[in-house]
């Protein structure tokens, strides 16, 4: 019998859309952050209104909400 294995990612890199700069971000396993600071400008920066929350909006993986919906 076979069994689909699938991985949930909790590390994301985020982009911060102010400065560019990029940074490393461990997501909670509910996903929904609405709001992160950046490390480099200290720019409060907010989910885009079109998105579940800023790791979908502004990282490189989605939400692992998202990722379990996609798979």
């Amino acid at each position: 019998m076979n069994s689909l294995v699938t991985e949930v990612l909790s590390r994301n890199t985020l982009m911060c859309p102010e400065c560019g700069s990029k940074q490393q971000a461990e997501m909670l396993d509910s996903g929904h952050s609405y709001a992160y600071q950046c490390d480099s400008c200290s720019e409060i920066i907010e989910k885009k209104q079109d998105s579940c929350c800023v790791y979908c909006s502004y990282g490189e993986v989605k939400c692992p909400t998202q990722q379990v919906l996609w798979n």
